[in-house]
């Protein structure tokens, strides 16, 4: 049927009320036409229906354990469900996952010929691959995998939807990406916004929350932010609204007084760790509501089941940061609820009450610091 649509098409060109002679177009469907993407999502479906058939094998083996509680898998031993994880899609866009080289490199041969079949060849210029590793060694032995003859290009980080993925699994480097991003997004509108004084206070940071902020917490609530990373987001938001606010360093204006100014003027301006945590347990009211057969929710309430974490100190978990969150707007008494999960509204509810709450208190805690620190000191500029 779809065929029929694009055979023997004839048009014509409307020029001041007059149409010209019928031209027949030779041209099929193109990208960007209406029955494009439904026609790419089918085919795209079955290309990788038929690959899931040929890998049952391949893919990265978890064990799902689904529970009412959340925070009792964590400490969870119960034999749960096995999945293998093979593809992540988005748009046309496809990431393999693999336990070894072997597996990827048959995933990777068996979805070209695939694709092949219905017409489609994967780009071997913009295919990369990378090796998440347990522990950094340079004696370790980089993967060598291969399409149409071609070595695949091995790389430490790979940049997706403005969002750097490292080999090391950490958010250290994607941190420092986003303070950058922001500060070239903020030294842009120094001109014409931050430096003018016929601009008030008040639209000036309603500019910073449209415009920069969004920047500077680009999907932070997927990242397993640490105790450090947030130091250097809060300071980038220091210098920030030193200059917003015309304080110079020599006016040693601390990161408090910036807040007690907003808030004489009427501004509400939170703490980037508040509102990053705020944002990162709303996503997980969002994942505690969905089905049971969400990959999401599947991957949440999973456990690898090969392999070994490296000796010392564990690395800082997502799921872990989550506890954390929890602790950080005293809201522990729904680690305990059962009922917790389906009740995901109300604990969105009771969270943005504590949100206003926790963010003075932190504050506060900051002035209280700030006091302490320069106690019977009195600076003179001279």
């Amino acid at each position: 049927m779809i065929q029929t649509i694009y055979q023997s098409i004839e048009c014509r060109v409307r020029v001041e009320g007059k149409d010209s002679d019928p031209f027949s177009i030779l041209v099929g469907l193109l990208q960007g036409d209406s029955n494009s993407t439904l026609i790419f999502n089918i085919i795209f479906s079955m290309i990788v229906e038929i690959s899931l058939q040929r890998l049952e094998q391949a893919g990265v083996k978890l064990r799902v354990r689904i529970d009412k509680n959340f925070f009792k898998i964590l400490k969870s031993r119960s034999k749960g469900e096995i999945i293998s994880l093979l593809e992540l899609i988005f748009a046309d866009d496809t990431c393999l996952c693999s336990e070894n080289e072997e597996h990827l490199q048959l995933a990777v041969q068996i979805f070209s010929e695939v694709s092949l079949w219905f017409g489609l060849k994967v780009s071997t210029d913009k295919t990369e691959i990378m090796l998440q590793r347990a522990k950094y060694s340079a004696s370790l032995k980089r993967p060598s995998i291969f399409l149409d003859g071609q070595s695949l290009k091995v790389c430490h980080e790979f940049k997706y939807l403005g969002s750097l993925i490292s080999d090391d699994a950490q958010v250290t480097k994607e941190v420092f990406t986003r303070i950058h991003r922001a500060k070239a997004a903020f030294s842009k509108l120094y001109q014409r916004v931050w430096s003018r004084n016929t601009l008030s206070l008040k639209t000036k940071i309603s500019v910073y929350r449209t415009m920069i902020l969004p920047i500077l917490t680009q999907d932070c609530e997927t990242l397993h932010l640490t105790h450090s990373n947030f130091k250097k987001l809060e300071g980038c938001q220091y210098k920030f609204l030193r200059t917003i606010c015309n304080k110079k360093w020599e006016d040693f204006v601390h990161y408090t007084e910036l807040f007690d100014l907003l808030n004489d003027k009427q501004i509400s301006l939170p703490l980037i760790e508040v509102s990053i945590r705020m944002k990162r347990l709303s996503f997980f009211n969002k994942i505690l509501g969905m089905s049971t057969d969400r990959l999401l929710k599947k991957v949440l309430f999973s456990d690898a089941l090969n392999g070994k974490r490296k000796s010392g100190r564990p690395l800082l978990s997502w799921r872990q940061a989550i506890t954390q969150d929890i602790k950080f707007f005293d809201m522990t008494d729904i680690m305990l609820d059962d009922n917790y999960p389906q009740y995901t509204t109300s604990g969105q509810l009771k969270l943005e009450k504590r949100f206003s709450v926790v963010d003075d208190q932190k504050k506060s805690i900051l002035r209280a610091k700030r006091d302490t620190r320069h106690k019977g000191y009195k600076l003179i500029l001279v």
